[in-house]
C-alpha cells in the first residue's frame, strides 16, 4: 500500500484495535449480530450425550457432505451452511487443481503474460458484486457466468506456462485461487438464496497473499479493489440539529450533532434506500464511537418510496450524540448497505445487502479522511 500521507485507518492508530468487532457506543447505533443464529443452548448431560450420539451416527454421510473430496480434486466446501435446507446454496469446490506446464516464461515476459491472463476477472467480478448489491438475481446469474468464464481462462492461461523458479510456489496458489473463484461463481449462476448470494459474493473468497507476492516480483500493480456500490463524494459539518427517537412508547425530538453526507449509488438496479456506516475518531485517531450510521430514503406524496437509480446523487444526514464530537475529530468509512425493498412495507420481506469497504478504499476516500469537525 502506498504511503497515505498521514491517513489514520478506521480502527485507529492503536494496532490492537484492528479488525475488532466492537459494539456501537453511540446511543443510536444498533448492531445485529448474524452469529446469533448459530448460538445454541445446552441442556443436561443426558441430552448432550444424545446429541453427540446423533452426530456420530450422521458423521459418515454428514461429514462427507460438508467437506467431501473428489479423487485428485479439491474439497467440496459447504462449511457456511446453517441447515440441511440451505446446504447446497453454500457449496462450491470439487475442481481438479491445475499444474503449471508448457513453455517457460522469462521474468521480463512473465509480467505482461500474467496481466493479460487475469485482466477480465476483475471487471466481471465488479459486475457481479453490483448486481448482488441490488438484489437482481437474474443479473447475478448472468454476471456470475461471465465471471466464471474469466476465472477459468485466468487459471488455464497461468497453468499453460512454466514460471520463473522463484514464483513456482506462489503461482500455484494463485492458480488455485482463480479456480476457487470459478467454483464460487459456478454456485452463483443458479443460486436464488439472497443471504447465500451475499455470503458467496462478498465473504467466501479469502485471498492467501500469493497474488501480492507474484505481482510484487513481476513489478505489477496491486490486485484491483472491488467495486463500491455506494461512493461517498462529500462531507460537511451541519452543526447542531434535531433528531427523532422512540423513547418508551413515545416519539420525541432530541438534540443531535449532524453531518451532511453526499453519496452516489453505483448499483445498476433501482433500490429503496442506501446507507453508509462510519467510525468516529478523535484528533489522535482513537475510535470514540463505532458503527455510526446514516440511511437515505424518500417518499412521494402518496407515501410510496422514490427509487434510487444508478448514478443518482443523494444527500443524507448523519446524526451523532452531541456530547461526542469535538473540534478536530473526524470520520472514517466502515461499510455500506442497500435496502432493496421499502422497510415500511410489511407485505414484503426485508431484503438488505451489505459489506465493508476494503482498507485501500478507506485509505483512498480523501473527502472522508480530510473532513474535520469544527
Amino acid at each position: 500500500m502506498k504511503d497515505s500521507g498521514g491517513w489514520v485507518p478506521p480502527w485507529g492508530e492503536n494496532a490492537s484495535n484492528k479488525g475488532a468487532k466492537v459494539v456501537a457506543v453511540d446511543d443510536d447505533a444498533v448492531r445485529d449480530n448474524a452469529d446469533n443464529r448459530r448460538k445454541r443452548s445446552f441442556g443436561s448431560r443426558f441430552i448432550s450425550l444424545l446429541v453427540l450420539l446423533a452426530m456420530i451416527a450422521a458423521g459418515v454421510g454428514g461429514f462427507a457432505w460438508h467437506r467431501s473430496r473428489l479423487p485428485g480434486g479439491s474439497a467440496l466446501n459447504c462449511s457456511n451452511q446453517t441447515s440441511a435446507k440451505d446446504a447446497k446454496d453454500y457449496c462450491y469446490g470439487g475442481f481438479v487443481p491445475l499444474e503449471p506446464r508448457g513453455p517457460k516464461l522469462s521474468t521480463a515476459k512473465a509480467g505482461p503474460y500474467f496481466s493479460k491472463a487475469v485482466a477480465d476477472v476483475y471487471p466481471a467480478d465488479d459486475t457481479l458484486r453490483l448486481a448482488a448489491a441490488g438484489g437482481d438475481i437474474k443479473a447475478v446469474h448472468a454476471a456470475a457466468a461471465t465471471a466464471k468464464t474469466a476465472a477459468d481462462h485466468a487459471a488455464e492461461a497461468l497453468a499453460a506456462r512454466t514460471w520463473p523458479k522463484s514464483l513456482n510456489k506462489p503461482i500455484r496458489r494463485v492458480i488455485l485461487e482463480y479456480q476457487e473463484r470459478s467454483a464460487i461463481y459456478a454456485n452463483l449462476t443458479t443460486n436464488t438464496n439472497p443471504e447465500a448470494i451475499d455470503w458467496m459474493t462478498y465473504s467466501e473468497f479469502k485471498p492467501s497473499g500469493a497474488q501480492s507476492i507474484v505481482r510484487t516480483a513481476l513489478e505489477l500493480d496491486s490486485e484491483p479493489d472491488p467495486a463500491m456500490p455506494i461512493e461517498v463524494t462529500g462531507l460537511s459539518d451541519a452543526g447542531s440539529c434535531t433528531g427523532f427517537a422512540i423513547i418508551g412508547d413515545d416519539g420525541q425530538d432530541i438534540p443531535r450533532r449532524c453531518v451532511t453526507v453526499h453519496a452516489v449509488s453505483r448499483i445498476p438496479s433501482d433500490v429503496a434506500s442506501i446507507g453508509v456506516t462510519f467510525n468516529l475518531l478523535d484528533a489522535d485517531g482513537v475510535i470514540r464511537s463505532t458503527e455510526v450510521k446514516t440511511l437515505y430514503s424518500s417518499y412521494d406524496d402518496d407515501g410510496n418510496p422514490v427509487r434510487i437509480h444508478n448514478n443518482d446523487d443523494v444527500t443524507m444526514t448523519l446524526e451523532i450524540n452531541p456530547d461526542l464530537p469535538q473540534t478536530g475529530w473526524r470520520l472514517a468509512l466502515v461499510g455500506w448497505s442497500v435496502h432493496v425493498n421499502d422497510t415500511a412495507d410489511l407485505s414484503k420481506d426485508s431484503e438488505i445487502h451489505q459489506d465493508d469497504y476494503t482498507a485501500r478504499q478507506i485509505a483512498a476516500a480523501t473527502v472522508v479522511n480530510d473532513f474535520r469537525f469544527e
